[in-house]
Formats: C-alpha cells, structure tokens, sequence
C-alpha cells in the first residue's frame, strides 16, 4: 500500500519500518508466559537500561527512527508486568496476614506522582526530549505496575479496549499519515479517525485470530508471511506494475531534487583524493563532523571525542587555512550566563587553533532546516503542491532560534577568525527559503545539510572568502 502511495525515494525508509509488523505476529512466539517472572524480569531491566543507553548516546534522529533504539520502551512495560506477576505470587495465602503488609510507599502514591507526570506533559514545555521520554515512558510502567483499581479512569472498558489495540495502533499510524500527510485541522480529524478505524477492523478480523493460533500453526504462519513479504519486495523491485507515472513537469521536479542526493559533498569529482593547482596555494582544511557539527566547542562525550580528535588534526598538519562550520545544538541556543562555560570553551579552543593556522573562518548562526525536508518537499510536489509555502522558514522565528547563538559568537576573542554568514542569501521578506519557488528544488536535504542548489546561492559570498583568503594569507 505504502509503495503505491508514497515516492519511490521514501520506500526505502517505509521498508525499514515495515520489519515491526513482524512482531505483531511474533510478539506470540517470542513473548510467552514461563512463570519465570523473577528472570524474565531481569532480561527485561537488562534490555531497558542497555536500550536507552544506546538510544541516548547515538544520534536523536536515527535513534527515533530506528525501531530496534526504540524497544526499550517496549521493554519497560513488561518490566512493569513481571513485577506484577512476582508480587502476585509473593502474596500471603492468609487474607488477614495480607492486610498486614506494609510498603514504604503505597501503590496510590507511586499512581498518583505518576499520573502527575503524564498530566504535566500535555502542556507546553522546554524540557529536553532525552529526559521526558524516559521520564514518560517509567511513568506510563508505574501506572501498569500500580495496577490502581480505585481509578475511574483507568478503569474504563473503553481505555482498556484501546489498551488492547495499541501495537495495531502503532503500526498503523504512520503509513496513515505518511499517505495523508495531516496539515489541516480536516486532515488531522481524517487522520486519527482512520487510523482509529483501521486498527479496530485489523484488530478484529486479524489480531485475536492469530492470538489463538497454537504454537505450530503460528510458526507456520510466520514463515508464510516472511515467503510473501519476499515476493513482494522483489516484485516491488523488478515489476513495472509498482512504476509510478507522473506529468512531465513534476517528473522533471522530482528528477531534478533525485540528482542532488544524498548530498551535496558526494558530488564533488575529487572528494577521494588530494589535488593540489599550485605548491604555493594555501592548505585548506575543513571541520564539518555532520549532525550536531562540533569544532570549537563540546557537549557530549561524541563531541568530545570529535574535538580532541579535530585539534590533533589541525596540529599535525598545521592547515594555513580552517574552516568551521557547526550547527549550534539546542544548548548553545540557551541564555548566554556570566562567565559563559561555551563561550569559554570557545575561546580557549580557537586559542589553540591560532598557534597553527593562518585564518580562521567560521560559519555565522544559519537558520535550522527542518529534518527530513527534501523528502516533504518531494512529496508535497507531488500530492499537495499548494503547502509548498509553509516549508518556508518563519525569519522572525528562525532568528529568534539562534539570537543566543550569534551573542555568543559576538563574544569571541580570536585575532585570526572571521565569521561568515550564508543565511542572507535565502532571504525574501519575512522568509529563509528552503526550496526554489520557480524551479521547487530543495536548498537542504534530509539531514539539514546544504544541497548544491542551495550552494549556488552561496557562490558570492563564498567567492568572497577566497578572494580575503588569497589577499591576506
């Protein structure tokens, strides 16, 4: 459905995504009840703990795509389970000695701080995503955990009906909105309604079926849909019949988008291999780490590694010309305090760098494109080319985003550095474009990286840079 749908430039997203419906089956096999609560519980704390580590430490983005960072939620769930099970089995026969019993903490108390949370987090905040959703998802275990018979709420056959579709749920929800891309209030309503209707009927007619399936007729059925799901993927891949058709000046969009992936630098004729002109040409070395681009700052222990491993670098091959470009994390987007610790790092950092260089260059705050825009934009050129305009960035808002990041920058103290600006070129009135409105050619890919039809617009600016690098090193 999704390959019908959806261009051929998302599929390769939607097919990682489609390896969790499996579970909708497996979950049968894998997931069975041994009695060995105490164990299973162990497994489960093992694979929450070790889950969100990994999830924490690599990349927001992927780690939020990529379904096996994302099972320690799963996980903490059964934790929440199995402890029920070891309770329950650890009660006293004798209904007088239960009474009893005494916990440091009541099971109201544990429910009530963490339906608290749950409430909280309907409101707008600021708090970083790395703390809410482990805070939201342990929440959500103590509730299960709680097992609170006195809430109203909880106790509803409704809520529990939708508890019993969830993973349907999940593994609807976004092929839905992938198809119907939401941007409306309509749309929103559609969305969720079908959604909705879609897990009940699949539910229904497929989910409590094979729930009663005993263990040899799932094996079998599991191996059935892996044959399938094989053919089709190969039919997907080698059959006209999934070709999408589209009218010439669209195809000419989409073909011209396709040509600048999946990055601006992949086109470059000699990215492999060193070219020198002149002997007498200055060296030019470049510090780009990708997403979270560090170089003269640091924030995590990735970061930190990139930064030791940057100044070793810049050391050993003493370049006459450095380049910095970074995109400035949400922590450099915060107030600027006394005594400012990034400021700090800035300046001793870019101290060390000026005993080896010439020039420094660094790239000014440019305004953050969204992730994942060359696929939206691509899609909306193709199903919904009047919200083109909305892929625009807001410039009033962009450059409120990065006000405490220019301070900061305005507070360097380097001889050799000059900061340069590329977010001039993609103004038009109360805008930063992200696309080409005549040509609708992406300025950025997926990543929030430059594409080159966004560094055509930079050719002045940049032709600026090394006429100054050729007139003052």
């Amino acid at each position: 459905m999704v390959h019908l749908y959806l261009g051929d430039f998302l599929w390769e997203n939607n097919n990682r995504y489609s390896v969790a419906s499996l579970f909708l089956v497996t979950n049968q096999l894998v997931i069975h009840d041994q009695a060995d609560y105490f164990n299973e519980l162990i497994v489960v704390s093992l694979i929450t703990l070790t889950g969100f580590s990994a999830f924490a430490l690599v990349l927001e983005q992927f780690a939020f795509n990529f379904m096996l960072l994302r099972l320690w939620q799963f996980s903490a769930g059964f934790m929440a389970l199995f402890w029920n099970k070891i309770e329950v089995q650890n009660l006293p026969k004798d209904k007088d000695e239960y009474k009893n019993v005494e916990y440091p903490v009541s099971k109201s108390d544990v429910f009530t701080v963490a339906l608290s949370i749950l409430g909280f987090c309907i409101f707008p905040n600021n708090i970083d995503v790395l703390w809410l959703r482990p805070a939201v998802t342990m929440a959500t275990a103590f509730i299960i955990a709680a097992e609170s018979s006195d809430s109203q709420i909880l106790s509803s056959k409704l809520l529990a009906y939708i508890g019993g579709i969830s993973y349907v749920l999940y593994l609807v929800h976004w092929p839905i909105i992938a198809i119907f891309q939401p941007y409306t209030v309509q749309n929103y309503v559609f969305v969720i309604v079908t959604t909705f209707l879609s897990s009940i009927l699949l539910h229904q007619i497929f989910e409590e079926k094979y729930l009663k399936l005993d263990r040899k007729m799932l094996i079998s059925f599991v191996i059935a849909l892996f044959l399938g799901n094989c053919i089709l993927q190969y039919s997907v891949r080698n059959q006209s019949f999934w070709d999408q058709v589209y009218p010439a000046d669209i195809q000419a969009t989409i073909e011209a988008n396709k040509a600048q992936m999946p990055n601006s630098w992949s086109k470059e004729k000699n990215r492999f291999e060193c070219s020198e002109e002149r002997v007498d040409d200055p060296k030019v070395q470049e510090l780009n780490f990708g997403y979270g681009g560090y170089g003269f700052y640091e924030e995590t222990i990735w970061s930190h590694t990139a930064l030791k491993f940057q100044k070793q670098e810049v050391e050993l091959h003493r370049p006459d010309v450095l380049f910095i470009l970074a995109k400035y994390p949400e922590t450099l987007k915060g107030p600027v305090q006394e005594n400012d610790g990034y400021v700090q790092q800035m300046n001793e950092n870019l101290k060390f760098y000026e005993k080896f260089v010439k020039r420094i260059y660094i790239l000014g705050a440019h305004p953050l494109y969204q992730v994942g825009l060359f696929d939206s934009l691509v899609q909306k050129v193709m199903s919904r080319p009047e919200a083109l305009e909305g892929l625009h960035l807001n410039r009033k808002k962009a450059d409120k985003e990065m006000k405490f990041v220019r301070k900061r920058l305005s507070m360097i103290e380097c001889q050799k550095c000059k900061i340069f600006e590329l977010g001039e070129v993609f103004i038009d009135g109360d805008k930063y474009l992200t696309h080409d409105p005549e040509g609708l050619v992406s300025y950025a890919d997926n990543m929030c990286h430059i594409s080159a039809a966004g560094l055509k617009l930079c050719d002045l600016v940049l032709k600026t840079i090394a006429q100054d690098v050729m007139n003052t090193v």
